[in-house]
């Protein structure tokens, strides 16, 4: 039982670390293909699929006057909204957090477990519900695939 156990343990351990680490490579892969690799089917594997080059990274590079692509400026944009929702998410919970834990509330048959309840109901079942349509819609639009 031992040796079995400790098989399916490491199996799972790297099939699970494939799963988390593959999109990651695709992604750096992607960035080394100009626009006829990526458009052009399917190719996986750098100097056998495609020759890597660099044009991706040199848009980057260049200013927006000589034909670049000005990315500082969305960069600092999603920086700073991703910043201040976490902030607000962090004040508001943490407040509510310390009321939850300090006091004892009791609304008719609703006390202090069933609010923490649904506090983690809200926080998943607000990410279904804005996720799934907003995944529905890029599908029928052929943004996605």
């Amino acid at each position: 039982m031992g040796k079995l156990y400790k098989f399916l343990k490491y199996f799972f351990i790297t099939f699970w670390a494939v799963f988390v680490v593959a999109p990651f490579l695709w992604a750096i892969s992607t960035s080394f293909k100009d626009f006829n690799s990526v458009n052009g089917g399917a190719t996986y594997i750098p100097w056998v699929d495609f020759e890597p080059k660099l044009e991706g990274w040199k848009v980057l590079i260049k200013s927006p006057a000589n034909g670049g692509v000005d990315i500082v400026e969305p960069y600092f944009n999603s920086l700073f909204v991703t910043c201040t929702a976490s902030l607000i998410s962090i004040v508001l919970g943490t407040l509510s957090a310390y009321a939850l834990s300090r006091f004892t509330f009791k609304a008719g048959f609703v006390k202090n477990n069933d609010i923490t309840f649904f506090f983690y109901f809200a926080e998943n079942y607000a990410t279904n519900c804005f996720i799934n349509p907003i995944l529905f819609i890029f599908r029928c639009n052929q943004f996605i695939g």
